[in-house]
């Protein structure tokens, strides 16, 4: 059948069709784009600070509110740091960092990681270092993975064991509900977020939640890595590597109970962006 012989009836039905599929598309992207651009970080309330604009924060042995205890918050209690020693305990702090890693569409905002400088002051024991993430489209908290493919956290082996220091009178457990009192003020720009307490949610689907925010020493390696280092001043990266932007991030330090009365840790974040 030649086009001549299509009925014009039917012709014009196809060309609308055509026209109206066409519109539907272009307005898919533009509500992409559009959610990208308004959920992405730096481009609302709790967006991440400039690069280059650094927080320094110095903290003690008061700071660490929680435990002892062996666990972490996540929608099943993880394990700090090895398993195989369900008896190891750790005194627990959570810190804004200054920055938030964005690891989606170039063209919506710059790709980039949180740069985290530590340096430890008379460390006994070890330290541990975990991240959080508030995810900005469903209000839900990402962390790092500690099992199967992705794994990363970062331990520091401390000079010494751990000392004979009287723990906290204001150390408490974490609550069920996971609402915890952070032990640093927010950055600039997270406004609207409750400054003294924090609820971590977690999706109940098992495994969400693990695999956008990692830690590693290498932005090669972007997936993450875990690291077991004896040097007490160090660097490591937070990135994140696709889907729900991250709005807020939080570093969990836990330490060994017991740590003497000079115990400092000093703490630098910048966000750092990926160069073309």
């Amino acid at each position: 059948m030649t086009d001549t012989m299509v009925n014009p009836a039917v012709r014009k039905k196809l060309f609308v069709a055509i026209l109206l599929l066409g519109i539907f598309a272009a307005a898919a992207v533009i509500v992409q784009v559009a959610a990208q651009y308004l959920t992405s970080p730096g481009s609302g309330p709790g967006g991440e600070t400039p690069a280059g604009l650094e927080v320094k924060s110095v903290f003690s042995s008061s700071d660490f509110i929680y435990g002892p205890q062996s666990w972490r918050p996540y929608q099943t209690r993880l394990d700090i740091a090895d398993s195989s020693d369900p008896d190891r305990m750790w005194v627990l702090m959570f810190v804004p960092l200054n920055g938030t890693p964005y690891g989606g569409n170039p063209a919506m905002h710059q790709r980039g990681a949180v740069r985290v400088h530590y340096t430890f002051e008379n460390l006994t024991g070890e330290a541990a270092f975990h991240v959080y993430g508030f995810r900005q489209l469903d209000g839900l908290w990402a962390t790092n993975r500690q099992e199967e493919f992705g794994t990363s956290a970062y331990y520091v082996l401390g000079a010494d064991s751990p000392g004979d220091a009287i723990l906290p009178t204001a150390l408490r457990q974490i609550p069920d509900n996971y609402t915890i009192r952070l032990s640093s003020a927010l950055p600039a720009g997270t406004d609207g977020i409750d400054p003294s307490l924090i609820t971590l949610y977690f999706t109940q689907r098992p495994g969400s939640g693990l695999d956008s925010l990692h830690i590693t020493t290498d932005l090669t390696r972007k997936k993450g890595e875990v690291i077991t280092t004896p040097l007490q001043d160090g660097t490591f990266y937070v990135t994140h590597t696709g889907g729900n932007p991250v709005r807020l991030l939080l570093l969990l330090v836990a330490v060994s109970p017991g740590q003497p009365d000079d115990f400092r840790l000093h703490l630098e974040s910048e966000f750092v962006g990926e160069t073309v």
